[in-house]
Parts: structure tokens; C-alpha cells; sequence
């Protein structure tokens, strides 16, 4: 990209774990500049409460799932919205607060970056909360039987 930034596509390994990534200006060379680069495997969602959520944004989703590390940050997608930053809950769950105003079901995907979040397969259902300004009668008898006007 410049002279002082390089974008690198990691290929992808056999295994999780530690490997020493070198930049050089020449394939043969050796340097002295190799950083640790960790793959890990990816989450894998295995559900999610609840799953039928009010789309004010204030609620907690809670997933559960495995390989979550805990030195990793993670994102939370949910359809095509923006991803949101989760927070650990503990070993095997991470919450998330979804953003206001999304509404039906969409997809939930986690990843490690606010950029890529693979597919797990698991949806949630966003609705409007239901907005009472008054009913009436405010009063019934108890043997029930009263028709309630909802506004």
C-alpha cells in the first residue's frame, strides 16, 4: 500500500497455533524482524438467548458457544447490520447488544474482526414493542366477561 504499510491475505493452515510471519524485500532472505501471527478456530455458535428481541437496542443477547478465546475481542453481526463489539460473559458465552431499529429475523454472525464474522446458521427475530397509551374500562367484575379497549 506504501512504502511503510503492507497488506498481507494470510493463507490458511492446517492447524490453530503459533506461527512467526517475516517481511522481507527478498523471498531468499532471512531477517530478524519475524512477529507472531496466531490462527485460531473459528467460533462456533451453538445457540442463542433470546432469540426473539425487542428492537430498542438496550437488550442483552447472550451466545453459547465453543472456541471463544479469551484474549480475542469479538464482533457481532446481525443480518446486514454493522457489526457491535461484545463482551465476554464467561468461558462459554459472550453478549451482545444489538442496535436499535432492526426489525425480523435476521442472521447472527461472530467473528474476530469488525470485517469478517463466518456464518453460524443461528437467527434472531427483532419486533416492535408493543406502545399502550391507555385502555378502559380500568375495572371488571370478577366473574371476567368485561370487553378492555386497548389504545
Amino acid at each position: 500500500v506504501s512504502s511503510t504499510l503492507v497488506l498481507l491475505q494470510m493463507p490458511p493452515a492446517s492447524e490453530a497455533g503459533e506461527v512467526m510471519v517475516e517481511v522481507s524485500n527478498f523471498p531468499e532472505a532471512n531477517t530478524s524482524n519475524a512477529l507472531p501471527y496466531r490462527y485460531v478456530d473459528a467460533p462456533n455458535i451453538t445457540s442463542v438467548y433470546p432469540s426473539n428481541v425487542p428492537s430498542t437496542g438496550t437488550d442483552i443477547v447472550t451466545i453459547t458457544g465453543t472456541n471463544f478465546e479469551k484474549i480475542l475481542d469479538y464482533y457481532c453481526k446481525f443480518g446486514s447490520s454493522e457489526p457491535v463489539l461484545a463482551f465476554r460473559v464467561d468461558g462459554d458465552n459472550i453478549g451482545c447488544i444489538p442496535r436499535a431499529g432492526l426489525q425480523g429475523d435476521m442472521a447472527l454472525d461472530v467473528g474476530y474482526s469488525a470485517n469478517e464474522q463466518p456464518t453460524s446458521g443461528i437467527h434472531v427475530s427483532f419486533y416492535s414493542e408493543v406502545v399502550v397509551d391507555s385502555f378502559a374500562p380500568v375495572t371488571s367484575p370478577v366473574r371476567g366477561g368485561a370487553t378492555v379497549t386497548i389504545s
